[in-house]
């Protein structure tokens, strides 16, 4: 179905021959967000990654996310971009509602955002940093750093 990406079979203008792939073909993505499922927080880390890789959120804007801007009766997301970047109205697929379902009611508080901490706060970017290092070790593949 899909054929592996590679540095060999994808190039482009940037690409410096001698930097390795940094990108998630996906086969590699699937295993990403199975692992996901396999923390204390599955439920909520594999939503985060889903809605990071669906949307193309950066970190920032993931964490930014509330519970009001999402639009369960039109299945649809508002995204407020940073950098200078267009924000806007996103489509949201019906896995993706039924997992932000099924998180929602897993939490008992009324904070504001869609993302929270086991401390009941907004979750940071760090964390969100950490949980991706996490995450990316758990599927098994090479971290640096």
């Amino acid at each position: 179905m899909f054929d592996l990406a590679t540095p060999d079979n994808v190039k482009s203008a940037t690409t410096d021959p001698h930097r390795p792939k940094d990108f998630l073909d996906p086969t590699e993505i699937k295993s990403f967000l199975n692992a996901a499922k396999a923390g204390r927080q599955g439920i909520r880390d594999h939503l985060l990654f889903l809605m990071m890789y669906r949307h193309g959120l950066r970190c920032s804007e993931a964490v930014d996310l509330r519970i009001d801007d999402v639009s369960f009766d039109r299945a649809t997301l508002w995204v407020r971009r940073l950098k200078g970047s267009n924000s806007g109205m996103h489509p949201i697929e019906g896995d993706e509602l039924r997992a932000i379902r099924r998180y929602l009611a897993t939490r008992d508080d009324s904070l504001p955002w869609l993302f929270v901490s086991e401390r009941q706060s907004k979750l940071s970017r760090f964390a969100v940093n950490y949980l991706v290092d996490r995450t990316a070790k758990l599927a098994g593949f090479q971290v640096s750093g």
